[in-house]
């Protein structure tokens, strides 16, 4: 199994790289680690709709490229339901469903403008919906995590959604897939990033500071131990390539921690 990246995705990499390090000013760097709004916009928003999405919803995902616009979305339920065997339902009404249930730790919930929500539709199937943050209906309430980046808890109770909100116009489960598995790459990215900053701050101490007259590097159990984290930052950043390369519909197995969906 490779995961080397073309000369193409290469430079993709390095680019993203030098503009998430532009924006890693001193103010958000006080405890080592920025935060940044990537994870909320890109793994939980634009990546889904961009794979799973109609030409349409593609193109409404031009106002996040600026940056001023905050999309996420809503993939975790009371009791830690997968995203795509949701307990919150899409009943159908009209031409359009009428969404119910609730969602917990929602990153930026209360500043993004969009949020998508998964929902189960009734004798169909698994839906992913594009829910404006002012929907009536749509109470967002603030809730502490263990990051400095804020979270909500989204309580739908009797969200209106309209068929242009339904993410690839069908409640077949593509859309909740390709919303699993960008969040699971996209918090599988996050952690190997978190983990190479520890690293490197690691190796710096141990390279700098003495113990018994000798730099604490030259130990050889201090070395066996930066050697087994790196290996488990090589894992992580394995298993998020592998978590972003798969098919949004179904064409590549995958593992993940999440219990198998129900049936419609």
């Amino acid at each position: 199994m490779d995961f080397t990246l073309d000369e193409t995705r290469e430079e993709l990499r390095r680019l993203a790289a030098e503009l998430l390090d532009r924006e890693a000013t001193p103010e958000r760097l006080a405890a080592h680690a920025a935060a940044l709004r990537a994870m909320a916009t890109l793994a939980l928003y634009a990546l889904p709709v961009a794979a799973a999405g109609t030409s349409e919803q593609r193109a409404a995902l031009a106002p996040l490229e600026g940056g001023d616009e905050i999309a996420t979305g809503a993939v975790r339920e009371p009791g830690g339901t997968d995203p795509a065997d949701p307990r919150t339902t899409a009943r159908p009404d009209g031409d359009g469903y009428v969404l119910d249930g609730v969602k917990v730790a929602v990153p930026y919930a209360g500043q993004a403008a969009r949020i998508l929500v998964p929902a189960r539709v009734p004798g169909a199937g698994v839906g992913v919906f594009a829910v404006p943050a002012g929907a009536p209906g749509l109470t967002i309430t603030p809730q502490p995590t263990g990051t400095a980046e804020p979270a909500g808890r989204l309580s739908l109770d009797g969200v209106r959604a309209g068929p242009e909100a339904l993410i690839g116009g069908a409640p077949d489960g593509a859309a909740a897939l390709a919303l699993r598995r960008y969040a699971l790459a996209g918090l599988t990215a996050t952690a190997s990033g978190v983990l190479a900053g520890a690293l490197k701050l690691t190796t710096e101490h141990v390279r700098t500071r003495e113990q018994f007259g000798r730099p604490l590097a030259t130990f050889q159990a201090v070395t066996m131990q930066i050697g087994d984290v790196y290996i488990a930052g090589r894992a992580l950043d394995a298993a998020m390539w592998a978590a972003a390369g798969g098919s949004p519909r179904g064409g590549t197995r995958q593992t993940t921690c999440w219990p198998r969906p129900r049936t419609a």
